[in-house]
């Protein structure tokens, strides 16, 4: 049940929190997130739309700077590890300890400011 809720509250950070600076194309983080968002695509889950994936991790990235290094973190664990598909969301194989450090900076950390 654990690993479920994680992977739902990672889904639902990266959803949220994905509103307000626009399309910011940090480089580290575009290209793990592009990475991210096809392995995802390739599951075939549900309503799963690779244009949105991609576009809520760069604005994560972008509105919470001083989270880089857990984004990251969980990033690279999902891509190796992989994903599956359950209830009609994606979720990542594992990675429980790198998501929740993700989703505790990200939830802790205020917004960078607008551009």
């Amino acid at each position: 049940m654990k690993k479920f809720l994680v992977g739902v509250v990672f889904v639902a950070t990266l959803s949220a929190l994905s509103t307000g600076c626009g399309d910011v194309d940090v480089t580290l983080g575009a290209t793990l997130c592009e990475d991210m968002c096809e392995r995802q695509a390739a599951v075939a889950c549900g309503s799963f739309n690779r244009t949105t994936c991609e576009r809520s991790c760069r604005d994560l990235y972008d509105q919470r700077p001083q989270c880089e290094a857990q984004l990251t973190t969980a990033i690279r664990c999902g891509i190796s590890s992989g994903y599956t598909c359950e209830r009609g969301l994606v979720r990542t194989v594992g990675c429980e300890a790198e998501g929740q450090a993700m989703i505790t900076c990200v939830s802790s950390g205020a917004r960078a400011s607008s551009r």
